[in-house]
């Protein structure tokens, strides 16, 4: 149809250089306000205004000059005579204006409301970037002179926007942010029973495509995930079944979606096992069975044993248990149930991360005995028709991976994110992968990543950039729980170790000088803790609480011993835990037991094949048993006692003010 309408039109004919006539076959050329007609010897050709990617140009030449014409699949050159070139060049970019100025108006605006809606995240980046560039590649062409007064505006801010430098994306993040501080304010004052930080704040308006919020013990992270996701549904940016959040434990999901039910009781608030319960449950239509072995330590290495007693039948797995046993020093068959308990799930680990060859290369035969003893275990769970926390997440990542599972989510928040693995967080990435626009927000604190015995990893989060792609980090500044006093001892202690990041942090409590943290001289633990709590009872009017830590649970006071103290001390309430248990707990007295040389930091090697199939731990010492005296540090409200032994008292304690 639009061959006919510029058939009917009247054509102004375009001078041509002989030259084009004789170089590029065109014998003859017109326009008109809908296009440009050329015709050579054997074919005619009609380009339209509204084909062209970028207007008509001119380029002066000593004999002629050159006409360039460029739709998105062809470029045209003709050479035209000087005379009235001038004036033809400016005709055709007026008609090429008319068709797309109405495109440049659509699309500038479009990317205004975005702008003005929207965190410049790194997805929205290339799409403002991606978008305005190319209509500048196009509009920059255009005579000033021409160009209409009610479009200026709008190639000014394409003109603006394809020539920003980092530094013009933060500012205009910065002040994105500081416009809705202003906005949202009555939000941000009510969404928890006490108004949110400025740090806490700015973490919520911020929504990169990769956001690690960093948290130090106290500062408000719980707080700060529940406000996020009101803040999604406040700006609508997304409805509460598109939000997924994932907590490590049971009891931090519990608190979680407790804290969340408020704002959307339906919201999928998940461990990493329940959600690939889920992921299974939605392909197979089946919700696969726990076998008790995964649940049960104890069951778990009766079958170890029974199943090497049953392998040591066959002749050469008797030989290669005996090398086993020879290569990692072991003389009790009961250190051997010990050391493959612990290897089992992580060489379960390493076959999801498709490790275990490189191992084997390195181990040789060491690696014969725990396959093996893997082997029987898989099998027994395959008659059992059941499976084991490892297989949960290998199936469903393997679901997700290979578009089994459709992912509803577009926004994941994680919390706890420094104690995650790298099998969770291929999970995390499976999910992220597959879902256009997701995003990821990850809540974490490196000062307390305790959980490398079991997978792990402190660098998915001081190195975060490196595994999830280019990304924000903000801090969370101020503590609740605890005085200054005390951050200023905790701080100074883990940051010891340069390969911490470094916070800037305050409490909102100043407490007493010299009453944060307290190194009590202690010849008798029992008796001086008998004391100390004597002490705390005196002074303090009505209940308070008193929990007493330990590395392990043989650090401890026996049950007859606490049972004693919660008679003699009826205003305290006692309770025990290890430096392991007690992470996301406070009270508001704590007092410290075990703290020996030989005891802590603990001397207890870990065999080289179990170092192999963990995280790396970092090059400076006692690097995780500093982060663990760290969290034993900042579990009181108002004062930790440490119980300082009269002889070889822990080289932790030296550092201690």
């Amino acid at each position: 149809m639009w061959v006919r309408e510029l058939t009917c039109l009247i054509y102004q004919l375009i001078a041509l250089h002989i030259f084009s006539r004789l170089f590029h076959g065109i014998r003859g050329a017109k326009y008109s306000k809908e296009g440009v007609f050329l015709s050579a010897k054997s074919a005619h050709t009609s380009v339209l205004f509204r084909d062209m990617c970028q207007p008509p140009t001119l380029s002066r030449r000593w004999l002629y000059q050159e006409l360039k014409i460029q739709t998105e699949t062809a470029t045209y050159l003709i050479l035209i005579k000087h005379h009235g070139a001038n004036e033809l060049i400016q005709t055709l970019q007026q008609h090429w204006i008319r068709h797309h100025g109405h495109h440049l108006h659509a699309k500038v605006k479009k990317i205004e409301t975005l702008l003005s809606s929207r965190y410049l995240s790194q997805s929205i980046q290339k799409v403002v970037f991606d978008v305005a560039g190319s209509l500048w590649c196009s509009w920059k062409e255009v005579d000033k002179g021409i160009l209409p007064k009610a479009l200026e505006p709008m190639v000014a801010t394409i003109r603006e926007i394809a020539s920003w430098t980092e530094n013009d994306i933060a500012e205009f993040q910065f002040a994105f942010v500081a416009y809705y501080l202003g906005q949202d304010v009555l939000y941000f004052d009510q969404v928890e029973s006490n108004p949110l930080t400025l740090a806490q704040r700015k973490a919520c308006i911020i929504q990169d495509d990769r956001q690690l919020l960093l948290a130090a013990a106290g500062t408000g992270k719980t707080s700060v995930i529940k406000a996020k996701l009101g803040y999604l549904l406040h700006r609508k940016l997304a409805n509460a079944d598109q939000v997924l959040l994932l907590a490590y434990g049971n009891d931090a999901a519990t608190e979680m979606r407790e804290r969340c039910n408020d704002i959307a009781n339906t919201l999928n608030c998940s461990t990493f096992h329940s959600l690939s319960m889920q992921i299974i449950e939605a392909v197979t239509g089946t919700k696969p069975v726990l076998s008790t072995l995964a649940t049960d330590k104890a069951q778990f290495k009766l079958f170890i044993s029974d199943a090497i007693q049953s392998l040591r039948q066959e002749t050469h797995f008797e030989q290669a248990f005996h090398q086993f046993l020879d290569g990692q020093g072991i003389k009790q068959a009961q250190h051997v149930i010990e050391l493959l308990s612990q290897m089992l799930p992580l060489i379960k680990q390493a076959q999801i991360m498709g490790e275990v060859e490189s191992l084997i290369m390195r181990f040789n035969h060491q690696m014969t005995v725990p396959l093996a003893v893997l082997a029987e275990y898989q099998l027994y769970l395959t008659n059992e028709a059941c499976i084991d926390f490892d297989d949960m997440l290998e199936r469903a990542i393997h679901y997700v991976e290979n578009d089994k599972f459709r992912v509803p989510w577009r926004y994941i928040l994680v919390d706890e994110f420094q104690d995650i693995s790298r099998v969770r967080a291929k999970l995390v990435q499976a999910l992220l992968d597959k879902k256009t626009g997701s995003q990821l927000f990850a809540v974490g604190d490196d000062w307390q990543a305790i959980y490398r015995f079991s997978g792990g990893d402190i660098r998915l989060t001081t190195e975060f950039a490196k595994h999830f792609g280019k990304s924000t980090t903000t801090y969370l500044d101020k503590t609740f729980r605890y005085p200054q006093s005390i951050l200023d001892t905790a701080c100074e202690f883990i940051c010891r170790n340069p390969e911490q990041i470094a916070k800037d942090l305050s409490s909102n409590q100043l407490g007493i000088k010299g009453q944060g943290v307290i190194k009590v001289p202690s010849g008798d633990e029992i008796m001086d803790a008998q004391q100390l709590l004597n002490l705390i009872e005196q002074r303090n009017e009505g209940a308070v609480s008193v929990l007493l830590l330990a590395r392990n649970h043989k650090g401890l006071p026996d049950k007859a011993q606490v049972d004693n103290w919660r008679r003699l001390f009826p205003q305290l309430a006692i309770s025990t835990n290890t430096f392991h248990g007690a992470k996301g707990t406070e009270a508001d007295f704590t007092i410290v037991f075990g703290l020996k040389a030989r005891l802590f930091p603990s001397k207890i090697k870990v065999p080289e094949i179990i170092e192999a199939l963990l995280p790396a731990k970092g090059n400076y010492a006692d690097a995780e048993e500093r982060r663990l005296f760290y969290v034993a540090l900042t579990r009181a409200r108002k004062q930790c006692f440490l119980l300082e032994p009269d002889e070889s008292p822990s080289y932790f304690l030296q550092e201690i003010a």
